[in-house]
């Protein structure tokens, strides 16, 4: 009876992915629009707390094409970096003194508005360039593993954001179009 059951529910997921599979290609949900979600890994400029690259971030931007070459959306991330410091006896004045390990961590959200400019529209394969403007709060903070002292920022010197990238995309339709045609 099992058996049988499991056979059933097996053709019958078989039979949608079949089916999806035979559908036209359409790469995006929303006309004229894209959504990027991505990881991202972090790499400070300096020598200063939490100077180690971090694979602890994310990106989620989207964007409305105004023509089919210049797009422009919303986008937010976070990154954490983090540093490991060895125990060691901190000097606390008045004769006190504390001996812990201690974590250093810069944890940063950008956000604002960003561009694309894509070249090869009609390609597979569409190299874009792009770039961020925007604001970006940022929290440092020391972990002594029984107290957390931490320094709210705004700004700072991370006051303005600008990103500037050079990726491409390969809009997934296109591919299944092309997939279509050739059979």
């Amino acid at each position: 009876m099992k058996t049988s059951k499991y056979q059933v529910l097996k053709t019958i997921a078989l039979c949608v992915v079949l089916l999806a599979a035979a559908r036209t290609g359409k790469a995006q949900v929303f006309p004229n629009s894209y959504i990027n979600v991505d990881w991202q890994v972090g790499v400070p400029l300096g020598s200063s707390l939490a100077d180690k690259a971090s694979g602890w971030g994310m990106n989620f931007e989207g964007g409305y094409f105004i023509t089919p070459a210049i797009a422009v959306g919303p986008f937010i991330s976070y990154q954490t970096n983090l540093e490991t410091i060895p125990r060691q006896t901190l000097d606390l004045g008045n004769g006190s003194a504390l001996t812990v390990n201690q974590k250093h961590s810069v944890f940063q959200l950008p956000f604002g508005v960003t561009s694309r400019y894509t070249w090869l529209t009609d390609s597979v394969f569409q190299p874009y360039a792009g770039l961020k403007l925007g604001a970006n709060y940022a929290e440092l903070s020391s972990y002594y593993y029984v107290v957390k002292q931490y320094n709210d920022t705004w700004g700072n010197r991370r006051e303005h954001l600008p990103a500037p990238r050079l990726p491409f995309r390969v809009p997934c339709g296109t591919l299944l179009q092309l997939c279509h045609q050739q059979r």
